[in-house]
């Protein structure tokens, strides 16, 4: 997969969504990366309780370039925001959007199903499906 752009802890990637599959390998390298780094700072005081959640959305949206910055704009970009602030209980999953599940050719191939949820926001419902043993 490659990277088009990150900006903070999200980036985002034109083109055709890749596969569940492949986001799940990503995922667990990521994941696997991060924690390893992460063992070392478990003896600080307080210790580290930190961990690895990953959004994937799927949807149209228009890019500017604006002094030298580039900004993306359009509804699904709002809706991947909102899906930021899901309530899902657990501190290491991956999140997929109904928007991208209805973009794959096999949404659940070599994966399994996930749980499922809809959640109300104030652009309205957005559904999606959570993974918490990847």
């Amino acid at each position: 997969m490659k990277l088009r752009e990150m900006q903070y802890n999200t980036f985002y990637k034109q083109g055709k969504a890749p596969e569940l599959k492949e986001l799940t390998r990503h995922f667990q390298l990521m994941s696997a990366r991060f924690y390893e780094r992460l063992k070392g700072f478990g003896e600080a005081p307080g210790g580290c309780d930190l961990s690895v959640k990953m959004i994937v959305h799927y949807g149209s949206f228009s890019v500017y370039k604006i002094n030298g910055f580039t900004k993306l704009y359009g509804t699904p970009v709002i809706e991947a925001h909102r899906l930021l602030k899901n309530s899902v209980n657990a501190g290491h999953y991956l999140l997929v959007s109904q928007s991208y599940l209805d973009s794959v050719d096999a949404p659940s191939e070599g994966i399994g199903y996930g749980a499922i949820s809809c959640e109300q926001y104030d652009i309205g419902n957005i559904s999606y499906r959570y993974f918490t043993d990847v």
